[in-house]
């Protein structure tokens, strides 16, 4: 049952929201350094992107994330999950060098068991607060992780590996409010406390699309994790696979 709880999002990936509202709501401001280049340093460019969520187990749930740098880049998150009265947090750094990129962080939050690049936080918001059952769910996360990634070229993928140490524990189901109700709330499932310490391996070809974008891309995604027992304490062994993928066809 706990090969379920996915490890494979970077910090990256879970603070950026998807979809139209997503992009919408992503504000971005370039600053200049003070001598040298721009594109270099801790002071090239400075990121704010605004989130906001309700589900059945963290209620109303706004927060923020920002990112300071280009070269050498310092990231965090700051939110409020009101149904479960806790606040969630992240933070981290990431280097980037010609060749690779490096990545360290810490993340606090609540996590769905299976994540969706197809649907966001926010439509699933917005879904669930119009009627509809909620489409994840939840559990309580504490996770460190470090990765590095070699970008890809031409026919050759962007190659990611990484180890991740995460404790895992069950999230409440906090509200049952709906400005339209359909039928009864499910309950979340219930975790017991654990923690899983996996090494993982990806590959992607292309650029990963949006689903609501106006062009189809070709891309590829496979993923593998592999979680040893006694892994940094790891109380789990398993070995999980994930293949994703778009291909588009011209139609006129």
């Amino acid at each position: 049952a706990y090969s379920s709880i996915d490890s494979t999002d970077t910090l990256e990936e879970a603070f950026a929201p998807g979809g139209v509202f997503g992009r919408a709501a992503r504000i971005s401001m370039e600053a200049e350094n003070d001598g040298g280049s721009a594109s270099s340093g801790v002071a090239g460019r400075f990121n704010l992107t605004p989130d906001i969520g309700y589900n059945r187990v963290e209620g109303f749930s706004p927060a923020l994330s920002a990112a300071v740098g280009r070269d050498i880049q310092v990231f965090g998150r700051f939110g409020r999950a009101f149904g479960l009265e806790e606040n969630l947090y992240g933070y981290g750094l990431r280097l980037r060098r010609n060749g690779y990129r490096l990545e360290v962080g810490f993340d606090r939050r609540v996590r769905s068991t299976y994540p969706s690049w197809t649907r966001s936080r926010i439509e699933n918001s917005i879904a669930f607060v119009l009627g509809a059952q909620d489409y994840f769910d939840y559990y309580r996360s504490e996770r460190t992780h470090l990765s590095v990634s070699i970008p890809g070229s031409g026919a050759w993928p962007e190659v990611s590996a990484g180890v991740v140490r995460e404790d895992a524990r069950s999230a409440p189901l906090t509200t049952d409010w709906q400005l339209v109700e359909d039928e009864p709330i499910t309950r979340n499932p219930a975790l017991p406390a654990t923690r899983v310490g996996a090494f993982e391996f990806g590959l992607e070809w292309g650029n990963k699309p949006d689903p609501f974008g106006i062009v189809g891309l070709d891309w590829a995604r496979v993923d593998v994790e592999v979680a040893q027992t006694g892994l940094l304490g790891s109380d789990h062994n398993f070995v999980r696979g994930r293949l994703l993928g778009t291909w588009s066809v011209n139609t006129f």
